[in-house]
């Protein structure tokens, strides 16, 4: 089902020949050197990341579904997120280390930033609400953490459409602004006035009205991308790390509009889009590792 090969470097002297020998495995299974591959070219280590993935998604789904109205939703709902979410960013971040000098490498680490601004600021809504329990006031700290995400993403996301958004024609292009523009008609009519009414400081409204701005415009990006993904362009990881981002971006848009109607808590099932979002951003960068560790 699979062939394996393994790279094995002997040394030509009698004597020496074991220890050398041993030396030579032991360093070529450290740097990757034993690669396993399947017939339809995938190496084990995407295999791993597959079912660690897909794993990780079932996990969250099953605990959603089965702990609803508990206090152990409720914190996982946070600490939960914290381990999804610091996990994909470390995985992010050890990527690019790795693969320093290219460019994709730096696509990645503009991404696994972005994880790492959004996952300072729930560490400090987590420890306001539930370690030492005082809560925030809007605006706060965490809202500069959240927004601080975006900038980054958005350059991963323009340097990836700079590279390849030749590949689409007039009539893609035409068709994601048409979605994004009836996206951002039904926010500012639906989703903005409601959020804003109660509101009285200039700063707290204009915040307001760019978080699901931002939302959409980062979804018109990805969109793009994604059609370009169409062509056969790019390679899973590359589709899986903007998924991953634009999963967060619209769990924070369902989020605004849930909070409109005063029906958002935490543990709610929404929740999972931040999840899944985390997941398939972690397996991108984990695709790349893989990918990209074999041509070195």
């Amino acid at each position: 089902m699979f062939v394996a090969v393994l790279r094995i470097m002997m040394s030509n002297s009698g004597s020496e020949r074991a220890s050398n020998s041993r030396r030579d495995i032991e360093v070529n299974f450290s740097i990757g050197l034993v690669q396993v591959r399947f017939q339809d070219g995938s190496s084990i280590m995407t295999r791993m990341g597959e079912g660690v993935a897909l794993a990780s998604c079932i996990f969250a789904t099953a605990f959603y579904a089965l702990g609803q109205g508990t206090r152990a939703l409720e914190l996982f709902a946070n600490y939960g997120l914290i381990a999804y979410m610091g996990l994909a960013a470390v995985i992010g971040i050890w990527v690019y280390r790795n693969l320093a000098g290219s460019l994709m490498a730096r696509i990645a680490l503009g991404y696994a930033l972005g994880f790492v601004s959004w996952l300072v600021g729930l560490a400090i809504y987590t420890y306001a609400y539930y370690i030492i329990e005082t809560g925030l006031s809007y605006l706060s700290v965490t809202d500069v953490f959240y927004l601080l995400s975006y900038p980054p993403w958005m350059i991963s996301a323009i340097s990836m459409l700079r590279m390849f958004g030749k590949e689409l024609g007039g009539r893609i292009w035409a068709t994601v602004l048409a979605i994004g523009l009836a996206l951002l008609v039904l926010v500012a009519v639906y989703v903005i006035p409601p959020s804003i009414s109660d509101l009285q400081d200039p700063l707290e409204v204009f915040v307001t009205v760019v978080y699901p701005s931002l939302d959409v415009l980062f979804f018109m990006m990805v969109l793009a991308l994604f059609f370009v993904f169409r062509t056969g362009v790019f390679e899973k990881a590359f589709a899986f790390m903007a998924l991953g981002t634009v999963l967060l971006t619209l769990g924070d848009l369902t989020y605004t509009v849930l909070n409109v109607g005063y029906v958002y808590y935490d543990g709610h099932p929404m929740d999972l889009l931040l999840f899944f979002g985390c997941v398939s951003a972690a397996y991108g960068f984990w695709c790349q590792h893989a990918d990209l560790s074999t041509l070195k």
